[in-house]
Formats: C-alpha cells, sequence, structure tokens
C-alpha cells in the first residue's frame, strides 16, 4: 500500500467500509453494499396476502441484513423475519442455493450460505431463536448438496450449525429446545487420509439426525453421524459423535452414552 495515497475497501462482517489513506493518516467510513447482486436471484416475502418479490430499495431499507451473488437463489422469508429479527443476518452466495424460513416470534444470529444447491429450511416456530449461527458450504472448496433441516417450533439461546462437506446434512426434528453455546457439524471440517496409500477416510455423506421433542444442554456438540431418538435429553457439555435408537433416554459425558432410560421432559415446567 502506497503509504502517500490508498483508496480501498474493506468487509467487516456485513458492513461494507471505504478505506482512504492520504498522507499517512488512515480514514474508515461505512458505505452500503448492494444486496443484490449476479443474475436470477429472488429475495421473496410471504404474507398474509401471499409472496412479494423485493427490489434492491426494499431490501436495503429492511431492518435485518440480507446480501445475495451469483445466480438463480432463492431467499423465501415469512414477513414475520423482517419484523422480528433482531441483529439477523443473511449472505448467499454461488448457485442455486435455497433459504427458507417460515414464521419466528424472534430470531437473531447469522446464516451463511456459499457454494451451490444447499438447502436451508427453518418450519415455523412460536418460540424464540435467540442467537443462530449457520455455515453451509465453504466459500473456497465449491461444496454443493448440504441440507439443513429444523422442525416447527424449535428453541434455541445459543446453537452454531456447521456442514462444509458436500452431501451432508443435519436434520433436527420438531419442538426441540437447545440451550447455549451448542456445536452441531456434519463433517470433521478437514481431510483425513491413509498415510500408506493416500486413501480418504472421512469423505462419505455424512448425516446428523435429532428426533422430536430433544433437549440439548449447555456446550454440548453433536458431530457427524450422530444420531439423537426422539424425547431425549443430552446433558451439560457431552459430545454425541454415536447412533442411539432408544426413546426418552439421557445422554452423556465424552463421548456421550445413555446414562438413563425411560424419560421425558416438558418446557413448561421449569422449576
Amino acid at each position: 500500500m502506497n503509504n502517500l495515497f490508498y483508496i480501498g475497501e474493506q468487509f467487516i462482517g456485513y458492513k461494507k467500509y471505504k478505506i482512504i489513506v492520504f498522507l499517512g493518516i488512515k480514514i474508515k467510513f461505512g458505505v452500503k453494499p448492494k444486496a443484490i447482486e449476479g443474475t436470477n436471484n429472488k429475495i421473496l416475502i410471504k404474507t398474509s396476502n401471499g409472496i412479494k418479490s423485493l427490489n434492491e430499495k426494499q431490501v436495503r431499507n429492511l431492518n435485518i441484513g440480507i446480501r445475495v451473488s451469483g445466480s438463480d437463489n432463492i431467499i423465501e422469508l415469512d414477513e414475520s423475519i423482517i419484523k422480528n429479527g433482531k441483529n439477523f443476518n443473511i449472505d448467499v452466495s454461488g448457485k442455486e442455493n435455497k433459504v427458507r424460513i417460515d414464521y419466528i416470534s424472534s430470531i437473531s444470529g447469522n446464516i451463511e450460505v456459499s457454494g451451490n444447491k444447499h438447502v436451508v429450511e427453518f418450519d415455523k416456530s412460536n418460540s424464540l431463536y435467540n442467537w443462530i449461527y449457520v455455515v453451509c458450504g465453504c466459500t473456497n472448496a465449491g461444496n454443493e448438496n448440504c441440507h439443513l433441516k429444523i422442525g416447527e417450533n424449535c428453541a434455541c439461546g445459543g446453537l452454531s450449525i456447521f456442514l462444509f462437506q458436500s452431501n451432508t446434512s443435519i436434520i433436527i426434528g420438531k419442538e426441540c429446545m437447545f440451550a447455549a453455546e451448542i456445536i452441531m457439524q456434519s463433517n470433521d471440517g478437514h481431510k483425513i487420509f491413509k498415510n500408506s496409500t493416500g486413501e480418504l477416510l472421512n469423505q462419505k455423506p455424512y448425516k446428523i439426525e435429532i428426533g422430536n421433542h430433544v433437549w440439548v444442554g449447555r456446550r454440548a456438540s453433536i458431530l457427524k453421524d450422530a444420531k439423537v431418538p426422539s424425547n431425549s435429553i443430552i446433558g451439560y457439555n457431552a459430545v454425541v459423535t454415536g447412533k442411539f435408537e432408544e426413546e426418552n433416554v439421557v445422554l452423556a459425558g465424552i463421548p456421550a452414552k445413555i446414562i438413563k432410560h425411560d424419560i421425558n421432559w416438558d418446557i413448561d415446567n421449569a422449576f
């Protein structure tokens, strides 16, 4: 960079800044990035009167952040999201990706989708999504065909979801409750191979399955190929790596195992 004069741009989160350096003095000021770039990208809002498509000006005036680039991407939101979203941002890049979010009473967090043909779906919920962070795909890896589905009436206090590898999925049932500082990751994040032959050991189409009415405790981690049965509880700081079929159990420990049978829980009876 020339120390006498320089003009550049910088993205910090969802904010774009113009950088000017003159005679060693640095000036930074915010500018709004373009919300819709590329070709045939659509931002749709579902209202009581039907579905309407938003243009650049309408998107920039929303109280949530939306940015889409590439081609043939669709972001479809219930009107409650633009009314009730607080500190909520959606960033989609690539081709033929789809993000669908139905009615949610309150939501905050970030959804980042990059690559091709990914699908992110949130069914309606009367509960709160206090903070949800979703990364679907990886900008530099050309990922495709990842799928995240969250069922009806789920709630979370702090949930991070990562799908970095092509053809992986995370499917969450209805009426699940997630505490804070929870991580779900559908793959390892980096390739692992056999040293003598170079054979890849961790590139399968992994899937995480969470049943209906599951309570996930604070700081739990749910990793690739895990299966959690319905009406179950995951304990504090547990690491779930296996497939469990028996319903109405408590899973706890590292790695998690069944420590109690024949249990259930009720979100309305806190004490």
